[in-house]
């Protein structure tokens, strides 16, 4: 099996990203609750509307951080459409933060105080570096017998890699 440094990174800084979104993000916005009895019209339900949003980021975070941490420990292949979603996602939530902090007409210390965006930019690197590095080739196909991840053959066994490490089976 096959450790990938550059997933692995991806996928620890996004699994702390998760752990803090969860429990300092839900504190920080809860903070903000409007008063659902003397609150403009809309604004507690604007408001309800951007915690639930909230709450499915924190699905976005986790599956992302343990897809990352699936392809850098091994257990899941390199997959070149998984990889390019994983590029899109992070590369869009860069953009879209960025251009929201910019339609906000937000200060430049805004741009620092949320620098969530430099977040998603160092994740966007993180993976595009790895999706630069070749796989290496499969030196066996999975075996109908044994459905677990099966052990590359021995070296010099004359099989050229089409045997199944596991059972010996061709």
């Amino acid at each position: 099996m096959m450790m990938n440094g550059w997933f692995l990174a991806a996928g620890a800084l996004l699994a702390a990203a998760f752990f803090v979104h969860v429990f300092s993000g839900n504190r920080f916005y809860s903070a903000a609750r409007p008063d659902a009895a003397t609150a403009p019209s809309g604004a507690y339900e604007a408001w309800l509307m951007g915690r639930c949003g909230v709450q499915m980021i924190s699905v976005d975070l986790f599956l992302c951080a343990a897809f990352l941490l699936l392809l850098g420990t091994g257990v899941l292949p390199r997959n070149f459409a998984l990889e390019l979603l994983l590029l899109l996602v992070f590369g869009g939530w860069c953009v879209f933060w960025l251009v929201s902090l910019l339609c906000e007409k937000a200060g430049g210390r805004h741009y620092l105080r949320l620098c969530h965006w430099a977040l998603f930019l160092v994740l966007f690197g993180l993976v595009l570096a790895c999706s630069g590095s070749p796989t290496p080739p499969l030196r066996n196909r999975l075996c109908r017998t044994c459905p677990s991840r099966p052990r590359p053959a021995p070296a010099g066994c004359g099989c050229r890699g089409r045997r199944c490490g596991n059972c010996g089976r061709v």
